[in-house]
């Protein structure tokens, strides 16, 4: 008789072909020693027990699996460290499972509020009303997702993991097949679906040069709007000027690396910068020098607080002026003539 596989069988990668030719030489000598699992005539356990007696022209041995707890988790902890899984195929495979435990769930509670209502319908042809507070589904139903520090328990990996394998299924399936089949690395994967929504994050802000957008992407910068923001309102020769000083790494800050691309003579022109804007960066640069000095000397554990307290100032000082700005662009939209009380017409 012939199988198929069931969907939580289908989230593990096939077993390696070293492996299966392995196996498939130990049923040929010993016979089959473990029985395969089947839940609703779905392989659920055994599949490549079940491909090797295939191939070795062998009947498989089969039973029902005893339906205690989840047929999810009884096919995860079967096949979770009996496999050479890597910590990143473990967490996306949880993940992708609790996404069909969920589905599970409420096809549960489908089920039983129909057979309820089913139940209700019969003698009279129509419900019956239910006793207060009987709507809760039988006892043995399992409560809807479990959360990621549980899922990360049962896979046995950090909950960080559980947290990255979450973030590439839901942003890239492409990637997250590739990891489940151990194809890429999760961190790898995080960092690709990472950095291709950020590029299309930052390909939508207008004035924002596609040459500077492909180099900062790197850099800390591309993940501060405002930053970005900033660099956006240069031309893009300017743009290009400032993108280099910081990847120079002279420069951390968009201000920062406009004055230090005005200091060189091959800039095209001098970059516009406010004169405010300026003194905060002058002075937020002095003030970590200063900091740096103290350290050489063994003295910042004494000034600490105060190289703290001058850069927090610094920098409301920049929040403060920037909000200002703001300030003076709304007050200049709103201006309105100013209108001779006895000349005005009088309102309705």
């Amino acid at each position: 008789m012939d199988y198929e596989q069931h969907e939580v069988g289908k989230l593990f990668p096939p077993m390696p072909k070293e492996e299966f030719l392995l196996l498939k030489e130990d049923i040929r000598k010993n016979g089959q020693r473990l029985p395969i699992e089947l839940y609703e005539a779905k392989i659920l356990d055994g599949w490549n027990r079940y491909l090797a007696c295939q191939e070795l022209g062998i009947e498989p041995v089969v039973q029902d699996w005893n339906g205690e707890g989840s047929p999810i988790d009884y096919s995860l902890t079967s096949n979770y460290f009996r496999r050479h899984l890597t910590v990143g195929q473990r967490a996306m495979i949880a993940v992708e499972a609790d996404r069909l435990r969920d589905a599970e769930n409420r096809a549960r509670q489908r089920r039983h509020q129909g057979a309820r209502i089913g139940g209700a319908m019969a003698g009279r042809g129509r419900p019956k009303s239910s006793p207060p507070g009987d709507n809760s589904p039988p006892a043995n139903l399992p409560e809807g997702c479990q959360a990621r520090d549980e899922i990360a328990a049962q896979a046995r990996v950090s909950a960080r993991s559980v947290q990255d394998a979450i973030y590439v299924r839901d942003a890239d399936p492409g990637l997250a097949r590739q990891v489940r089949a151990g194809g890429i690395s999760l961190a790898k994967a995080a960092k690709m679906a990472r950095r291709t929504e950020l590029l299309v994050k930052l390909d939508a802000i207008p004035g924002l040069d596609p040459t500077v957008v492909e180099n900062i992407l790197d850099l800390p910068i591309a993940r501060k709007d405002s930053e970005v923001e900033r660099l956006a309102e240069l031309d893009p020769d300017h743009q290009i000027a400032v993108v280099r000083i910081l990847r120079s790494g002279e420069a951390k800050t968009v201000s920062q690396g406009i004055i230090a691309a005005n200091s060189y003579r091959d800039t095209p022109e001098p970059i516009p910068i406010d004169p405010r804007e300026e003194t905060v960066t002058i002075g937020q640069n002095l003030c970590r020098k200063l900091r740096e000095v103290f350290d050489t000397l063994g003295y910042l554990r004494d000034y600490e607080e105060l190289f703290e307290t001058l850069l927090g100032v610094l920098a409301g000082d920049a929040e403060d002026h920037a909000d200002e700005d703001t300030e003076d662009e709304e007050d200049g939209d709103n201006v309105d003539e100013e209108v001779d009380p006895e000349t005005a017409p009088a309102k309705a």
